[in-house]
């Protein structure tokens, strides 16, 4: 057992001892009332009680409620066992993609709002000490630097859309973004900390896939671990002219551009980075991504239900005796 309040256990033995030596100057008197009135029988008569036993009953009642509500005032709470383990500072650099192939409707509602869903869980669940957040299309944009305060990418967060960049700049730019992300990182590094990258993406890059990995291995020897979620199917989905009203958007053959999805990349990308990849197709994959991301630092989740608080049955029972002890008396 554990006490928040310690040093109000010394009065526990006063307060009874007072209690006590109280009843016991009541008894003494009732004692010497009887013998006034000139025995029990007579002193019952004239007062309609009986007078002059010992109160072991009350003395009882009054030693335990007394007891009882020291231990609820000092705090009283079950031992928890071993503290936690301290938890290792965590960076994490978010790129998020917001090329027009993220407009994608083969999730649902599209590609960008599960992604910025996602986005939004993390910083909610506080899965990092210091976030950075980065876009990217055809190439990086560094909207939030590393900063202490998630709440500033929270505030960014719903006015991103894919519609924010200049409609020439529709590529995908993955190793680009990983430059600019170490570069981000290393701004403001740190060398107690564990540097995250998370790229949340359809992986449909423009450049090679080579380029990309060699990207990954530069971030790797900066210290930073890469983390990959890709949003997307293997079917994908037609793409519409951004600003349009629905016309759909053609290739140079006439034929309509269909958005594709790597998952292979991206998983590669990942692997080469010492991290790991999630597809973002369930609520579940994202809680799984979000508890992999919160171990990196040795967080865990804080337990939804509360442990017993024993002082409210504490003070439940040192009440019960002191009413016990007014019917006695």
């Amino acid at each position: 057992m554990t006490f928040e309040r310690p040093d109000l256990l010394v009065f526990a033995p006063l307060l009874t001892l007072v209690v006590v030596a109280a009843i016991l100057w009541q008894w003494r008197r009732s004692v010497r009332l009887v013998k006034a009135y000139g025995g029990r029988e007579v002193a019952r008569r004239l007062t309609g009680r009986l007078l002059g036993g010992f109160p072991a009953a009350r003395l009882g009642c009054a030693a335990l409620a007394t007891l009882a509500l020291v231990l609820a005032a000092s705090g009283v709470r079950p031992d928890a066992g071993e503290p936690p383990p301290p938890v290792t500072p965590v960076d994490l650099v978010v790129a998020l993609d917001v090329s027009h192939s993220m407009t994608a409707t083969d999730v649902e509602p599209t590609r960008f709002d599960v992604a910025r869903g996602t986005l939004d869980r993390l910083l909610d669940a506080r899965v990092a000490d210091r976030v950075a957040l980065s876009l990217f299309a055809g190439w990086p944009y560094g909207l939030v630097p590393v900063t202490e305060d998630p709440d500033v990418v929270e505030y960014f967060s719903p006015w991103v859309e894919p519609r924010l960049l200049a409609q020439r700049d529709q590529g995908t730019a993955l190793a680009e973004v990983v430059d600019h992300a170490v570069e981000t990182w290393q701004a403001r590094a740190r060398d107690d900390a564990v540097p995250v990258l998370l790229v949340i993406s359809d992986g449909e890059a423009h450049g090679a896939a080579p380029e990309v990995l060699a990207a990954i291995s530069r971030a790797t020897d900066a210290g930073l671990r890469v983390w990959t979620a890709g949003v997307g199917t293997a079917e994908g989905a037609p793409l519409f002219v951004p600003g349009s009203t629905g016309a759909p958007l053609l290739e140079g053959s006439g034929g309509r551009v269909v958005a594709g999805y790597d998952p292979e990349l991206l998983r590669e990308m990942a692997r080469s980075g010492g991290g790991g990849f999630h597809e973002l197709t369930t609520q579940s994959d994202a809680d799984a991504l979000i508890d992999e991301l919160r171990s990196l630092g040795g967080r865990v989740e804080a337990p939804q239900d509360l442990p017993f608080d024993p002082r409210v049955l504490l003070l439940f029972v040192g009440l019960l005796f002191l009413a016990m002890d007014a019917v006695l008396d």
